[in-house]
C-alpha cells in the first residue's frame, strides 16, 4: 500500500472541511460568519503551509536519496580502485620477490665470477712460470714433426702389412660365422633328433641301451635328496631296457651315479658309466655313434672351418713396432700430459 505524505493528507482533510465550513458560513448568522470566514482562510493557509512543507520534505528526501546513490556509486568506485591497488600491490610485490631473486642471482654470479678471476688470474701467474718449459716443448714439438717424416715411410709400410692382416682376419671373420652356424645347427640337430645307442649291455637276458645325451647336467637335474648332481658334466646317460624301462643316470659331484627313479643297474652297467663319467665331463662326438649322416657332415663342417682358422693363423705375422716409435709415443703422451695439467 502507498504511504500518503503529509500535504496529501493535509489536502485530502482540507478539501472535506471546506464544503463544510461553506455550508456552516452559508447558515451561519452575521455575527458568526466572519468568524468562519477567518476559520475557513486560516485553514487553507494552513492546508498550503503544510502542502509547501511537505513538498520541501520531499525535495530533501529526493536530494538525500541522490546523495545517497552517489555516495553508494562513489563506494564502488572506491571498492572496485581498492580492488586493482590491491591486485596492483600483489604484482608489485611478485615483482619485488623477483627482483629480489634476480638480485640473489646476480650475487652468485658475482661470487663466482670472482672465483674464476682468482683462478685466472693463478693460472696467468703459473703460466708466466711454465713460459719456458712451453718454449722448449715447442722446440722440441719441431723436432718430433721433423722426425714424422722420417716415420712416415714406416708407417706406409706398417699400413700395408695392417690391410694384408685385414684381408686375413676378413676371411677368419666368415669362417668364424661359418663355424658358429655349423655349430648351432649341429647342436640343434642333436636336441632334436638324439643320438643312436653307445652301448648295448646285455645282463640276464636283459638287453641294456645306453645313450650319451648332450646338457648340462647342474642345471638339468634337480635332486630331491641331499645328493649334488656334478657342476662339471656336460652330459648324462639315459638307460633304456628291452624290459620296457628307463631311467636317467646322473653323475654326481662326490663320483657315485644317482638315478632318478632309483632304479638298481646291473654291476656291469654301473661299472661302464663310472669309467666314462670319470674319463671326461665334456660331450665328446667322437666317441658315439650319430644318429645319421647329416651330423658327420656337421662335423666334417666344423673341422674345416677350424682348418681354415688354424691356416690364417699360421699365415698371420706380427707387427712388430720398433722401440724409437713406441718412445717417440711415450713422449707424446707425457708432453699432452703436461699440456693438460
Amino acid at each position: 500500500m502507498t504511504q500518503l505524505t503529509a500535504g496529501e493528507v493535509a489536502n485530502a482533510a482540507a478539501s472535506a472541511m471546506i464544503p463544510q465550513l461553506d455550508a456552516a458560513i452559508k447558515a451561519a448568522s452575521d455575527i458568526t460568519r466572519p468568524m468562519l470566514d477567518a476559520l475557513r482562510a486560516q485553514l487553507i493557509g494552513n492546508t498550503e503551509a503544510i502542502i509547501a512543507a511537505s513538498n520541501a520534505m520531499l525535495d530533501d528526501e529526493d536530494a538525500l536519496h541522490d546523495q545517497r546513490n552517489a555516495s553508494a556509486l562513489e563506494l564502488t568506485q572506491l571498492k572496485a580502485e581498492h580492488d586493482e591497488l590491491r591486485i596492483q600491490c600483489s604484482r608489485l610485490i611478485a615483482a619485488r620477490r623477483e627482483d629480489e631473486a634476480k638480485v640473489r642471482k646476480i650475487e652468485s654470479a658475482h661470487s663466482q665470477m670472482a672465483h674464476q678471476r682468482d683462478a685466472y688470474k693463478r693460472d696467468a701467474e703459473e703460466g708466466r712460470r711454465i713460459k719456458a718449459e712451453l718454449d722448449k716443448a715447442k722446440a722440441r714439438l719441431k723436432r718430433l714433426e721433423e722426425s714424422g717424416q722420417k716415420r712416415e715411410a714406416e708407417h706406409n709400410e706398417l699400413k700395408m702389412k695392417l690391410q694384408r692382416t685385414e684381408s686375413m682376419l676378413v676371411r677368419a671373420t666368415k669362417a668364424v660365422v661359418y663355424a658358429k652356424d655349423s655349430v648351432n645347427n649341429t647342436q640343434h640337430r642333436m636336441m632334436i633328433e638324439g643320438l643312436l645307442v653307445e652301448k648295448v649291455i646285455e645282463v640276464k637276458g636283459v638287453h641294456y641301451y645306453l645313450y650319451r645325451r648332450p646338457c648340462v647336467v647342474a642345471e638339468t637335474f634337480r635332486p630331491t635328496d641331499d645328493t649334488v648332481v656334478s657342476r662339471d658334466h656336460m652330459y648324462a646317460y639315459r638307460v633304456e631296457t628291452s624290459a620296457g624301462y628307463h631311467w636317467d643316470a646322473i653323475p654326481t659331484q662326490d663320483g657315485t651315479i644317482g638315478t632318478v627313479k632309483h632304479r638298481t643297474m646291473p654291476k656291469e652297467v654301473r661299472q661302464y658309466l663310472a669309467d666314462k663319467y670319470s674319463e671326461s665331463a665334456l660331450f665328446d662326438t667322437g666317441k658315439v655313434t650319430l644318429k645319421n649322416m647329416e651330423l658327420t657332415q656337421d662335423m666334417d663342417s666344423l673341422a674345416i672351418a677350424l682348418a681354415e682358422l688354424d691356416a690364417i693363423d699360421h699365415s698371420l705375422t706380427p707387427l712388430k713396432i720398433k722401440d724409437s716409435l713406441k718412445q717417440t709415443r711415450a713422449r707424446k703422451v707425457q708432453q699432452i700430459g703436461r699440456k693438460a695439467a
